[in-house]
């Protein structure tokens, strides 16, 4: 993993399971799902169709994604990369707690309707809404602000995302990036420019093999 030392940045490694686990209330026989008092969303998480060639993030990054937004009561959500919709749905269920929308943009026409298929039998028609187009033409087109930006896609553009999107996200909201373990060499000049950035506080979360960065967004006051 590449990592940065910043005398003004505390980067983190989580490197078991178990810590995050405890810390999220998530222990237990039913890990990512302990703690969830809704059963139907339980069932509907634990029983997606995992279909070949979809790449869904783990149960346990599904749940990380849905801590941040509960924790921090986010109302405005951005996933780039939605695939069948799985990673849409832990967000989604929780922006429908916190009153919040998600727009998630998947580039495959097939796996977009597949989300929006699951995403209607989830009952988040009215909180999550899939857009089908490239990113890179897609996200010149959002308007406002967001709290959280997931980026699940082409990774060697996770760099080119995060310019368009720095500016559109709030100070004291986050960037989630995944797969940051498995496939580092695939986004190095993001992950050095994310460790690198004054503006913001970084750590890997390693829930699952997979890795997912979390960069918080500092005000200028916390970022000296």
């Amino acid at each position: 993993m590449l990592l940065h030392k910043r005398s003004k940045r505390v980067v983190l490694l989580i490197t078991t399971t178990l810590l995050f686990l405890i810390a999220a209330g998530c222990n237990g026989q039913d890990g990512p799902y302990q703690g969830l008092k809704d059963e139907p969303m339980i069932q509907t998480l634990k029983h997606f169709p995992h279909e070949p060639n979809r790449w869904n993030v783990p149960a346990e990054d599904g749940r990380l994604l849905y801590d941040l937004i509960m924790k921090n009561a986010y109302q405005r959500v951005l996933e780039v990369g939605t695939s069948n919709g799985y990673s849409a749905l832990w967000m989604g269920f929780a922006l429908k707690e916190t009153g919040g929308r998600l727009i998630t943009i998947e580039i495959n026409e097939e796996r977009a309707r597949e989300a929006r298929e699951n995403i209607e039998k989830a009952g988040l028609s009215s909180v999550i809404e899939v857009r089908l187009n490239d990113a890179m033409n897609e996200i010149p087109r959002l308007n406002g602000t967001f709290d959280m930006i997931f980026l699940d896609a082409d990774k060697s553009q996770y760099m080119d995302y995060f310019r368009y999107l720095d500016p559109m996200i709030t100070v004291g909201g986050r960037v989630a990036a995944h797969n940051v373990s498995t496939m580092e060499y695939a986004m190095k000049g993001f992950l050095e420019s994310l460790s690198d950035h004054p503006g913001y506080e970084t750590r890997v979360v390693e829930v699952s093999r997979q890795g997912v960065l979390v960069a918080h967004k500092q005000s200028e006051k916390e970022a000296r």
